[in-house]
Parts: structure tokens; sequence; C-alpha cells
């Protein structure tokens, strides 16, 4: 699924010339459970996230992001791709679902700067739903975090 979001009342014909810039993120289920991260400093909630400069290095973006997280690549379902337009540059992000095992785990690196916290579906939603915090862009990051989980579910 392709979603398309344009700021300030762009047309695809002002956004054709754009910058693309690109990021993948993971969305991880376990026991109806999702995986999300929290960054204390700017108050925002999102999925794990990498971002890559051309369309044709998503292969190597995948690869290094399910290393990082310790499962197989291969059992990644692609969910939705979520694209920002704005005046000059347009954020391409491409979200990805993984249904964890019951007796699986992450491999999760314990010196990541943000909380790792797996939250029930609708509290997901909920943390995502509403921002209260002070980073100018911290609404429209969460709202698309948002968008992306309502979409894979």
């Amino acid at each position: 699924m392709k979603i398309e979001i344009y700021a300030d009342n762009l047309k695809p014909t002002d956004v054709k010339y754009n910058q693309l810039i690109y990021s993948l993120s993971l969305i991880i289920v376990k026991d109806n459970l999702v995986f999300i991260l929290y960054r204390d400093t700017d108050m925002i909630y999102h999925f794990p996230k990498i971002g890559y400069s051309r369309e044709f290095d998503q292969p190597l973006a995948i690869k290094s992001i399910t290393d990082q997280y310790g499962f197989d690549e291969t059992l990644l379902v692609k969910s939705v791709s979520i694209y920002e337009h704005f005046p000059k540059r347009t954020y391409v992000n491409h979200y990805f679902k993984f249904i964890l095992a019951n007796d699986a785990s992450l491999s999760l690196n314990q010196e990541h700067e943000e909380k790792q916290l797996w939250l029930s579906c609708s509290d997901a939603l909920m943390a995502l739903e509403q921002y209260e915090g002070d980073d100018r862009y911290g609404a429209q990051k969460t709202e698309k975090e948002f968008i992306a989980l309502f979409n894979s579910l």
C-alpha cells in the first residue's frame, strides 16, 4: 500500500523533481504486542528505523536492520510506504512487518539511548496518536508512525 501526504497544498506536479530521502522501519509484533522505541529527549515514540540514500540500497538496509535485531530478513512482509511531500524534499518511508514467534526474542542493544517497549496494539496507537513534546516536527513524526501501524494491523 502506498500513502502520499502533501504539505502546504502541494500537487503531484509540484514535487516531481524533489530530492528523495529514504528510510525503512520495522513494525515488530509478538503475542499481540508491538515493539516500539521511546526517546526521552524529545518525547517521541517510533519504530526501529534505518535511512539509506538510493532506492536500490533497500536490500542492504533490510539486511543491516534485521542483523541489528537478530532475525531472518526473508520473514519480513512489506506493509506500507508513506511518501511525505514537502516543497523541496520527499521522504519515502517503507514499513515492513515482522511477526516474532512466541518463543523467540529480539537481540536488543542494551546501550540504546531509547527505551525499548512492548505495547498492546491499542496502547501503541494511543501513544502515537498524540504528541506532547516540544520538537517542532514531533507531531508529524508520530502521526506518520500512527498511520503506518494503523495500516499494518
